[in-house]
């Protein structure tokens, strides 16, 4: 009996030690689980982002960084909304909260076609159909340009269009640094001649002068192209060119034709006018042909001309005929 406690002692002794030495394996076995399980969701929603055809994707485009180079970044969206006139006032406000400011902003109305729909109350109701676009151009720093087309994804219905581009200006930039020095060397060289040089003629001094204005001009040039492109650099240029679904428009306006149909005149009325409008059109034609005595003064002139013709003429004719016959009736008087 005695060693019947023993070994159940021993036993349970057995189960505790075991299940004391499994937890860390099993605690070490669970917690790749529920990292994966806790990294899932993230996964999910990059291949729901990548899968959606709305869905404006990170690009590594607009924050690469190159040593030693210079790059003008840029950024072109098309793509359909809910609102134009909300979205352009809400991506105005969102370029300037992120340190920018907007370039051009135009918005421009396209006018599909009116329908007219008489109505019992004397009016006319409108139904026109059109579709609002919006082009905006902003100018945001390059450092939260990403963050900045992260936020117009708020703005996007329907997805057209997405282009990022990067230029390296680099060489322009220094081109332009090393013409800036080079005209300013030259400049303060040209400072130097005229201050060693003996007076001279008008003209030496008018042309060293003109020298000295071009130098400088040509300096603040190249300063001016160098600051430009600096410029293009640490600011983005973001295009958004988009467009709202075709909408309709009401609107009630009085029917002037009916108004016309009210106020027209009775049938004896209309012909009383009618027949003043004839009489009226009669008087201004005959004052027209009366006007326009030479263009029938003519036809008759000629018409008189040729009929005195023809009678000279004919009598000549006649004449002839009688001469003709004279010689005759006197032979036949001899016989």
């Amino acid at each position: 009996m005695l060693r019947l406690k023993q070994a159940g002692m021993a036993w349970i002794l057995a189960m505790c030690l075991a299940a004391c030495g499994g937890a860390p394996e099993s605690a070490q076995q669970a917690a790749p689980a529920m990292a994966d399980s806790a990294a899932m969701p993230e996964a999910a929603a990059a291949d729901t982002a990548a899968s959606d055809p709305n869905q404006l994707l990170d690009s590594a485009v607009l924050g690469q960084k190159v040593a030693g180079r210079q790059l003008v970044v840029a950024a072109d969206l098309m793509f359909e909304t809910d609102n134009v006139r909300q979205s352009t006032a809400a991506l105005e406000q969102l370029a300037v909260r992120y340190g920018g400011f907007v370039q051009r902003s135009q918005i421009e109305t396209d006018d599909y076609g009116r329908d007219h729909h008489p109505q019992s109350d004397g009016t006319v109701l409108v139904i026109r159909r059109y579709v609002q676009r919006a082009d905006v151009q902003v100018r945001v720093p390059r450092a939260k340009a990403a963050d900045f087309i992260r936020d117009v994804q708020q703005q996007i219905r329907f997805l057209n269009q997405q282009a990022f581009s990067a230029t390296d200006v680099s060489l322009d930039l220094r081109r332009q640094a090393l013409e800036a020095a080079r005209q300013h060397a030259l400049s303060q060289r040209l400072d130097e001649v005229a201050a060693a040089s003996e007076p001279g003629g008008k003209r030496d001094t008018g042309r060293l002068v003109q020298q000295q204005f071009d130098a400088r001009a040509a300096e603040e040039y190249a300063r001016l192209q160098q600051a430009y492109w600096q410029d293009q650099v640490d600011f983005a240029t973001i295009r958004l060119q988009f467009s709202q679904p075709e909408a309709v428009y009401q609107e009630r306006v009085n029917d002037v034709a009916a108004v016309l149909r009210e106020h027209q005149p009775g049938f004896w009325a209309s012909v009383g006018h009618m027949l003043k409008q004839g009489w009226y059109g009669l008087l201004q034609t005959v004052l027209w042909l009366v006007a326009a005595w030479p263009l029938w003064l003519i036809p008759v002139v000629a018409w008189m001309v040729y009929r005195g013709y023809r009678r000279r003429h004919a009598g000549r004719h006649a004449q002839r005929v009688d001469r003709y016959r004279q010689p005759r009736g006197k032979d036949e008087k001899q016989d």
